[in-house]
Protein backbone atom coordinates (compact mmCIF):
# COMPACT_ATOMS: atom_id res chain seq x y z
CA UNK A 1 0.00 0.00 0.00
CA UNK A 2 1.25 3.69 -0.62
CA UNK A 3 0.05 6.56 0.38
CA UNK A 4 0.44 9.85 -2.30
CA UNK A 5 -0.25 13.54 -0.89
CA UNK A 6 -1.86 15.46 -3.56
CA UNK A 7 -2.31 18.22 -1.17
CA UNK A 8 -1.07 19.42 2.48
CA UNK A 9 -1.76 22.76 2.87
CA UNK A 10 -4.34 23.65 5.19
CA UNK A 11 -8.42 26.16 3.78
CA UNK A 12 -5.99 28.08 2.04
CA UNK A 13 -3.95 26.31 -0.69
CA UNK A 14 -1.05 28.12 -1.90
CA UNK A 15 2.08 27.92 -4.08
CA UNK A 16 3.88 24.91 -3.40
CA UNK A 17 0.65 23.12 -2.41
CA UNK A 18 -3.50 22.91 -2.93
CA UNK A 19 -5.62 21.61 -0.05
CA UNK A 20 -5.39 18.59 1.67
CA UNK A 21 -5.70 15.30 -0.23
CA UNK A 22 -4.28 12.11 0.08
CA UNK A 23 -4.19 8.70 -2.16
CA UNK A 24 -4.20 5.64 -1.20
CA UNK A 25 -3.39 3.23 -3.47
CA UNK A 26 -2.39 -0.66 -4.05
CA UNK A 27 -1.63 -2.95 -7.05
CA UNK A 28 -5.71 -3.53 -6.89
CA UNK A 29 -7.07 -0.54 -5.41
CA UNK A 30 -7.40 3.23 -5.49
CA UNK A 31 -8.90 5.78 -3.26
CA UNK A 32 -9.08 9.15 -3.23
CA UNK A 33 -9.41 10.82 0.21
CA UNK A 34 -11.23 14.41 -0.13
CA UNK A 35 -11.30 16.13 -2.94
CA UNK A 36 -10.10 19.47 -3.61
CA UNK A 37 -7.82 21.36 -6.14
CA UNK A 38 -7.53 19.88 -9.51
CA UNK A 39 -8.53 16.40 -8.65
CA UNK A 40 -7.59 14.79 -12.31
CA UNK A 41 -5.01 16.44 -12.79
CA UNK A 42 -3.78 15.50 -9.30
CA UNK A 43 -4.26 11.90 -9.89
CA UNK A 44 -2.62 11.90 -13.47
CA UNK A 45 0.72 13.35 -11.74
CA UNK A 46 0.86 10.94 -9.14
CA UNK A 47 0.12 8.02 -11.79
CA UNK A 48 -3.55 7.41 -11.77
CA UNK A 49 -5.99 7.89 -14.45
CA UNK A 50 -9.66 8.91 -12.93
CA UNK A 51 -11.13 6.65 -14.82
CA UNK A 52 -9.70 3.64 -12.91
CA UNK A 53 -10.14 5.12 -9.41
CA UNK A 54 -12.15 3.02 -7.42
CA UNK A 55 -13.65 5.32 -4.38
CA UNK A 56 -13.46 8.44 -3.18
CA UNK A 57 -13.90 8.58 0.48
CA UNK A 58 -14.66 11.80 2.79
CA UNK A 59 -13.37 13.17 5.65
CA UNK A 60 -16.01 15.96 6.36
CA UNK A 61 -17.86 18.62 4.70
CA UNK A 62 -16.18 21.72 4.77
CA UNK A 63 -15.43 23.06 1.56
CA UNK A 64 -11.81 22.64 1.14
CA UNK A 65 -12.37 19.02 1.28
CA UNK A 66 -15.21 18.44 -1.25
CA UNK A 67 -15.67 21.28 -3.67
CA UNK A 68 -13.86 19.72 -5.99
CA UNK A 69 -16.39 16.90 -6.24
CA UNK A 70 -18.19 18.00 -8.91
CA UNK A 71 -15.15 18.51 -10.78
CA UNK A 72 -14.23 15.18 -10.43
CA UNK A 73 -17.27 13.33 -11.42
CA UNK A 74 -17.58 15.80 -14.48
CA UNK A 75 -13.90 14.79 -15.70
CA UNK A 76 -14.93 11.30 -15.49
CA UNK A 77 -18.58 12.04 -17.54
CA UNK A 78 -16.63 13.69 -20.23
CA UNK A 79 -14.51 10.62 -20.23
CA UNK A 80 -17.26 8.17 -20.50
CA UNK A 81 -16.69 6.46 -17.53
CA UNK A 82 -18.96 3.46 -16.82
CA UNK A 83 -17.03 1.96 -13.88
CA UNK A 84 -19.30 2.25 -10.77
CA UNK A 85 -17.20 4.56 -8.08
CA UNK A 86 -18.03 4.39 -4.32
CA UNK A 87 -18.51 7.95 -2.36
CA UNK A 88 -18.05 7.06 1.37
CA UNK A 89 -18.47 9.55 4.14
CA UNK A 90 -20.73 11.18 6.53
CA UNK A 91 -24.27 11.77 6.32
CA UNK A 92 -23.15 15.87 5.75
CA UNK A 93 -20.18 15.30 3.29
CA UNK A 94 -22.52 12.51 1.29
CA UNK A 95 -24.98 15.51 1.44
CA UNK A 96 -23.09 17.98 0.27
CA UNK A 97 -21.67 16.38 -2.35
CA UNK A 98 -25.29 14.85 -3.52
CA UNK A 99 -26.11 18.84 -3.49
CA UNK A 100 -23.35 19.36 -5.95
CA UNK A 101 -24.00 16.32 -7.77
CA UNK A 102 -28.00 17.43 -8.84
CA UNK A 103 -27.27 21.20 -8.89
CA UNK A 104 -24.95 20.21 -11.68
CA UNK A 105 -27.40 17.98 -12.87
CA UNK A 106 -24.76 15.29 -13.15
CA UNK A 107 -27.12 12.78 -12.39
CA UNK A 108 -28.40 13.43 -15.94
CA UNK A 109 -25.11 13.18 -17.75
CA UNK A 110 -22.70 10.51 -16.09
CA UNK A 111 -23.28 6.88 -17.50
CA UNK A 112 -21.81 5.48 -14.52
CA UNK A 113 -23.30 4.48 -11.18
CA UNK A 114 -22.28 6.25 -8.07
CA UNK A 115 -22.46 3.82 -5.06
CA UNK A 116 -23.41 6.18 -1.60
CA UNK A 117 -22.02 4.59 1.41
CA UNK A 118 -21.55 5.87 5.16
CA UNK A 119 -17.94 6.22 6.75
CA UNK A 120 -18.31 3.20 8.69
CA UNK A 121 -17.56 1.33 5.15
CA UNK A 122 -15.34 -1.65 6.34
CA UNK A 123 -13.05 -2.06 3.13
CA UNK A 124 -12.67 -0.89 -0.81
CA UNK A 125 -10.93 -3.16 -2.70
CA UNK A 126 -8.13 -4.96 -0.54
CA UNK A 127 -8.26 -1.66 1.91
CA UNK A 128 -9.35 -2.72 5.11
CA UNK A 129 -10.83 0.45 6.54
CA UNK A 130 -11.65 1.40 10.00
CA UNK A 131 -13.61 4.83 10.84
CA UNK A 132 -13.64 6.71 13.85
CA UNK A 133 -14.91 10.03 14.98
CA UNK A 134 -13.28 12.99 15.96
CA UNK A 135 -14.09 16.40 17.24
CA UNK A 136 -13.44 19.50 15.04
CA UNK A 137 -16.32 22.21 15.25
CA UNK A 138 -20.11 20.76 16.59
CA UNK A 139 -21.90 21.48 13.21
CA UNK A 140 -20.02 19.77 11.64
CA UNK A 141 -18.77 15.74 11.94
CA UNK A 142 -15.84 14.56 10.91
CA UNK A 143 -14.16 11.17 10.34
CA UNK A 144 -10.87 10.22 10.65
CA UNK A 145 -9.31 6.78 9.20
CA UNK A 146 -7.01 3.67 9.76
CA UNK A 147 -6.19 1.97 6.01
CA UNK A 148 -4.18 -1.51 6.11
CA UNK A 149 -3.66 -3.32 2.80
CA UNK A 150 -0.21 -5.07 2.02
CA UNK A 151 0.84 -5.36 6.37
CA UNK A 152 0.75 -1.78 6.38
CA UNK A 153 -1.12 0.50 8.56
CA UNK A 154 -1.75 3.94 8.16
CA UNK A 155 -3.77 6.49 10.11
CA UNK A 156 -5.30 9.60 9.25
CA UNK A 157 -6.81 12.45 11.34
CA UNK A 158 -8.30 14.91 9.68
CA UNK A 159 -9.37 18.71 10.71
CA UNK A 160 -9.87 17.99 14.72
CA UNK A 161 -8.77 18.73 18.15
CA UNK A 162 -6.43 16.23 19.42
CA UNK A 163 -7.63 13.46 20.33
CA UNK A 164 -7.61 13.04 24.16
CA UNK A 165 -7.93 8.60 23.94
CA UNK A 166 -5.71 7.33 20.43
CA UNK A 167 -8.33 5.09 18.59
CA UNK A 168 -7.80 1.42 19.03
CA UNK A 169 -7.34 0.99 15.48
CA UNK A 170 -5.00 3.86 14.91
CA UNK A 171 -2.73 1.91 17.66
CA UNK A 172 0.87 0.61 16.48
CA UNK A 173 0.36 2.25 13.06
CA UNK A 174 3.32 2.44 10.58
CA UNK A 175 2.59 6.10 9.55
CA UNK A 176 0.28 8.46 11.19
CA UNK A 177 -1.34 11.27 9.24
CA UNK A 178 -2.48 14.50 11.70
CA UNK A 179 -3.57 17.90 10.64
CA UNK A 180 -1.80 20.90 12.53
CA UNK A 181 -3.09 24.40 12.66
CA UNK A 182 0.02 26.04 14.36
CA UNK A 183 1.93 25.74 17.48
CA UNK A 184 1.70 24.95 21.14
CA UNK A 185 2.14 28.66 22.00
CA UNK A 186 -1.49 29.40 20.18
CA UNK A 187 -3.06 26.17 21.75
CA UNK A 188 -5.68 27.84 23.40
CA UNK A 189 -6.78 29.75 20.41
CA UNK A 190 -5.94 26.51 18.00
CA UNK A 191 -7.79 24.34 20.02
CA UNK A 192 -11.10 25.56 18.95
CA UNK A 193 -11.43 23.30 16.05
CA UNK A 194 -7.23 22.14 15.63
CA UNK A 195 -4.07 20.35 17.08
CA UNK A 196 -0.85 22.21 17.57
CA UNK A 197 2.12 20.10 16.14
CA UNK A 198 3.42 19.47 20.12
CA UNK A 199 0.08 17.68 20.38
CA UNK A 200 -0.05 15.98 16.93
CA UNK A 201 3.52 15.00 17.95
CA UNK A 202 2.62 13.55 21.36
CA UNK A 203 0.02 11.65 19.99
CA UNK A 204 2.36 9.91 16.85
CA UNK A 205 4.19 9.08 20.35
CA UNK A 206 1.58 8.09 22.29
CA UNK A 207 -0.11 5.30 19.40
CA UNK A 208 3.36 4.21 19.22
CA UNK A 209 3.89 5.07 15.80
CA UNK A 210 6.60 4.80 13.49
CA UNK A 211 6.43 7.89 11.44
CA UNK A 212 4.52 11.08 11.41
CA UNK A 213 3.51 13.60 8.79
CA UNK A 214 1.83 17.09 9.58
CA UNK A 215 -0.90 17.91 6.89
CA UNK A 216 -2.89 20.69 6.49
CA UNK A 217 -0.44 23.19 7.36
CA UNK A 218 -0.35 27.07 6.84
CA UNK A 219 1.42 28.78 4.29
CA UNK A 220 4.03 30.71 6.01
CA UNK A 221 7.53 28.67 5.62
CA UNK A 222 8.96 29.92 8.53
CA UNK A 223 5.69 28.56 10.65
CA UNK A 224 5.94 25.54 8.85
CA UNK A 225 9.96 25.36 10.25
CA UNK A 226 8.92 25.73 13.79
CA UNK A 227 5.83 23.80 13.47
CA UNK A 228 8.08 20.89 12.16
CA UNK A 229 10.96 21.60 14.68
CA UNK A 230 8.42 21.60 17.75
CA UNK A 231 6.89 18.16 16.50
CA UNK A 232 10.50 16.16 15.93
CA UNK A 233 11.42 17.76 19.80
CA UNK A 234 9.37 14.72 20.99
CA UNK A 235 9.03 12.78 17.87
CA UNK A 236 12.04 12.91 15.80
CA UNK A 237 10.35 11.09 12.85
CA UNK A 238 7.98 14.07 12.12
CA UNK A 239 8.03 15.47 8.95
CA UNK A 240 6.04 17.69 6.66
CA UNK A 241 5.57 16.30 3.09
CA UNK A 242 5.83 17.67 -0.22
CA UNK A 243 2.58 17.78 -2.60
CA UNK A 244 2.57 14.18 -4.62
CA UNK A 245 5.57 12.68 -2.16
CA UNK A 246 4.50 8.96 -1.70
CA UNK A 247 4.73 7.53 2.27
Amino acid sequence: MEITVLGFSNGLDCLDSTNTSLLVSTAQTSILVDVSGSPRQSLLKAGVDSLSLDAVLLTHGHIDHVYAFPSLIHSMWLQNRTKPLIVAGNDLAIGVCKHFFSYFRLDRKIGFEIDWKCASTKQIGDVQISSFSLYHRPEVPVNGYTFMADGMKVSYFPDSVASLVIPECALGSDILIHEAGGLDEDREEINKSHTTALQAALMAKKANAKELFLVHVPENPDLRKRMLAEAQGVFPDAFIPSSFQNL
